[in-house]
């Protein structure tokens, strides 16, 4: 069950009542440490997003971690490829489509370092960061515990659905890679 319960036989214990309850309380015992452990660490969590800090998930692409927390800015190119997809899409109004098959066919390196496609570009779109916001919380998951729209760790029923509003948001916490007008206008053309 666990390592620090050791090894339960359980071929040969057959109906020993004794090694029975003691397996069961092993595993209940390794299971309420597991929830425990679970809510400490959501509370963490939820804790450095207080202060606007990152506590881990998948760097966005032309980010990269300064070691405490936040985010800045990455290798150039990919800076520049950020800038030049958010201008494509804003002010020369190009599809998603149009503009994954642009940045294949010049070899652009992508996010996932393979190809390009309408997701990669709706994603980049969306991403807060650019515009210099750290976003925490609009994506509940844990399986015992997580972070509720309203900021508070509650108990998981394993169905959590993505919460209508970020828990919390600190505007202008990274340097810009778009301005947010710009940024603002790619979420409104996306939403039409």
């Amino acid at each position: 069950v666990s390592v620090a319960q050791g090894v339960f036989d359980l071929g040969r214990s057959g109906n020993d009542i004794v090694k029975n309850m003691r397996f069961a309380f092993a595993a209940w015992s390794s299971h309420e440490y597991s929830r425990k452990l679970s809510c400490r660490i959501v509370l963490a969590c939820r804790n450095a997003a207080k202060e606007g800090k990152r506590t881990g998930g998948t760097v966005p692409y032309a980010m990269k971690s300064d070691g405490n927390g936040r985010l800045v800015h990455g290798e150039l190119d990919y800076v520049t490829t950020v800038r030049w997809i958010f201008d494509q899409f804003v002010n020369h109004h190009r599809s998603m489509n149009w503009i994954a098959g642009d940045l294949n066919g010049r070899k652009v390196p992508s996010p996932g370092g393979n190809q390009w496609y309408r997701n990669s570009i709706s994603q980049i779109l969306k991403r807060r960061c650019y515009r210099g916001d750290f976003v925490f919380g609009e994506r509940p998951s844990g399986r015992f515990y997580y972070t509720n729209a309203d900021g508070e760790v509650v108990e998981s029923n394993g169905d959590q659905q993505p919460n209508s509003k970020a828990a919390f948001v600190h505007k202008g916490v990274y340097k810009l890679v778009v301005d947010p007008k710009h940024f603002d206008a790619a979420q409104r053309r996306l939403a039409s």
